[in-house]
């Protein structure tokens, strides 16, 4: 029980974080960006550990193991600009150069990932990873999703046409 209420309460505490910042488009704040890429990060965390049913220690290092993670992976940068790569006005050599970066780009993440896992080890069962990773990426989906579709922002409420309660 304390533990569905600490997790509320990080969540709350995120979400009014988050909606305290105000909105400047392109001309966000380097720092802002990545405070909020880390709440976000830390609300995701504190999700997938409810999901989970973490006691209070567990959800404290999944907690500190995903974030370190997380940071890892933004340390690489954005994947680069594919608009070039999707209307085909691209020589034989820059399609080429591409191609090789996400191979490069996918290596390292899966690096990290591998890295990571082996901290997960430590007190997860590999059940409980798994599910961490099928959470997750079911979190990204529903992500892109609303990014791709400019789906409802900020209620979380089902797409339209969705039903309540579906992912």
């Amino acid at each position: 029980m304390k533990t569905k209420l600490f997790i509320a309460a990080m969540a709350l505490l995120g979400t009014l974080t988050l909606g305290a910042q105000p909105r400047q488009g392109g001309n966000e704040n380097p720092e802002d960006r990545q405070a909020k890429r880390e709440n976000m990060a830390r609300m995701q965390a504190f999700k997938i550990a409810d999901n989970l049913a973490f006691d209070e220690s567990t959800t404290t290092k999944f907690t500190d193991v995903y974030l370190a993670c997380q940071k890892e992976i933004w340390a690489l940068g954005p994947a680069k600009d594919k608009s070039a790569m999707e209307d085909g006005h691209i020589s034989e050599v820059e399609a080429e150069a591409a191609i090789k970066a996400q191979f490069e780009r996918s290596q390292n993440i899966l690096d990290i990932r591998k890295k990571y896992y082996k901290e997960y080890c430590k007190f997860l069962s590999q059940k409980q990873i798994l599910r961490v990773y099928q959470l997750e990426k079911q979190m990204r989906n529903n992500m892109a999703n609303k990014k791709g579709k400019g789906g409802p922002k900020g209620n979380g409420g089902p797409m339209p046409g969705q039903k309540p309660g579906r992912d």
